[in-house]
C-alpha cells in the first residue's frame, strides 16, 4: 500500500492501515490474495470481471465500514480472508465469490437479531427506567444526575470530539469478557486447521513427504481432537482459552505473513509446542519440548490431549520439523 503522497492528505485506508493493526492484517492478506483471483479461470478459460472488481474494490469498502463493525468481527472478517489465503496456499478448492465486501462483512458480523433496532430502544427505555428509580431512591443520585448533565458535564460537543479507539477498546474487553467457551473453541480450532493447511506443503528438506504428513495428523489429531475440545470447554479456565485464541490467531498471521512476503515460515514445531502449551491442561508448560516426530511406540489414534500427546517427552533423535 502506497504512502500519501507529499503534502497530500493521507486516505482513510492509509490512516486506517497505519493505526489499526487489524486492518493492517485485513489489507495485506487481500493484497496477496487479490492476483490469485484474477488468475482463476472458468470451465472455459474466462475470469469473472465482476467478482475481481468487487474484490479489488474491498479493501477500500471495508475503510468505509470499519468503524461500523464491533472489534470482535473486524477480527472475524480477518480470519475469513486468512482462511481463503490458506485454502490457496494449499490448492484446496475455495469459492472467490465470498470475497467481496458485501459477502464478507455480512459474514463476519453477528446475527442481525442482537442489534434489532426495536429491542436496542426496548433495553434502553429499561435502562432509563432503572435511572430515574434510582433518582426517586436517592437524592444525591438526582443530583448527581443534574451535574451530568449540565454544561460542565457530558455535552453532545464534547461527545462529538471523542475518539472512537477508545470505545473499540471497551468493546473489545467486554466481548472477551462476555465470550463463550464455544466460540473461543470455533476461533481455535480454525485458526489451527488454517495453520496446518498452510504448512502441507511447507516441509523442511531433510524430512520426508511421508514424515511431514504423519506430523501434521499427529498435531491435527492433537490440538483438534474431539477430546482436546472437551478438554478444552470444560477444563481450561477462562483466562487461557483467551489467551489460546489470541495464541493461535498469532501464529496464523506470523506464518501468513511470512508466506506473502516470501520470507521463512517460523519453524511448525515451535508453533505447535506454543499451541499444546496453551491449550494442554494437565501438562506442565514447562515440560513440553519442541515437537518432533512422534515414535512409533506412541498410542495411536485422536484424542492425545493428556500426557500421552506425542509433543510430551519426544524422541530427541527424530527429525526436527
Amino acid at each position: 500500500m502506497a504512502d500519501a503522497a507529499p503534502g497530500q492528505p493521507a486516505t482513510l485506508l492509509q490512516r486506517l492501515a497505519h493505526t489499526d493493526p487489524v486492518f493492517a492484517r485485513l489489507l495485506t492478506v487481500y493484497s496477496s490474495l487479490t492476483p490469485a483471483v484474477i488468475s482463476q479461470r472458468d470451465s472455459v478459460g474466462r475470469s469473472d470481471s465482476n467478482n475481481v472488481a468487487n474484490i479489488r474494490a474491498a479493501p477500500e469498502r471495508f475503510a468505509r465500514g470499519w468503524a461500523d463493525l464491533l472489534p470482535d468481527e473486524r477480527e472475524r472478517a480477518v480470519d475469513l480472508v486468512v482462511s481463503s489465503f490458506c485454502d490457496l496456499e494449499a490448492r484446496s478448492a475455495r469459492d472467490w465469490t465470498m470475497l467481496p465486501y458485501r459477502e464478507l462483512q455480512g459474514k463476519a458480523k453477528r446475527s442481525r437479531i442482537l442489534h434489532h433496532h426495536d429491542v436496542a430502544k426496548k433495553e434502553l427505555k429499561n435502562l432509563q427506567l432503572k435511572v430515574d428509580e434510582i433518582v426517586s431512591a436517592a437524592p444525591s443520585a438526582a443530583s448527581f444526575r443534574t451535574s451530568f448533565s449540565s454544561p460542565d458535564g457530558v455535552t453532545a460537543a464534547k461527545l462529538k470530539r471523542m475518539q472512537k479507539r477508545p470505545v473499540d477498546l471497551i468493546l473489545a474487553g467486554a466481548t472477551d469478557a462476555a465470550q463463550s467457551p464455544e466460540d473461543r473453541l470455533d476461533i481455535f480450532t480454525r485458526c489451527v486447521g488454517d495453520l496446518l493447511k498452510l504448512y502441507h506443503d511447507q516441509r523442511l528438506p531433510h524430512v520426508s513427504h511421508g514424515q511431514h504428513h504423519a506430523y501434521l495428523d499427529v498435531a491435527r489429531d492433537t490440538l483438534l481432537s474431539r477430546s482436546e475440545a472437551t478438554s478444552f470447554l470444560e477444563h481450561l479456565p477462562p483466562d487461557r482459552q483467551r489467551n489460546a485464541t489470541r495464541l493461535a490467531r498469532n501464529c496464523l498471521y506470523s506464518a501468513c505473513s511470512a508466506r506473502m512476503s516470501g520470507t521463512e515460515l517460523p519453524l511448525l514445531r515451535d508453533l505447535i509446542s506454543d499451541l499444546c502449551s496453551a491449550v494442554i491442561v494437565d501438562i506442565d508448560p514447562s515440560t513440553i519440548r519442541p515437537p518432533l516426530l512422534p515414535r512409533s511406540d506412541l498410542p495411536a489414534g485422536p484424542g492425545l490431549a493428556t500426557n500421552s500427546s506425542p509433543f510430551h517427552g519426544a524422541d530427541p533423535t527424530a527429525p526436527q520439523f
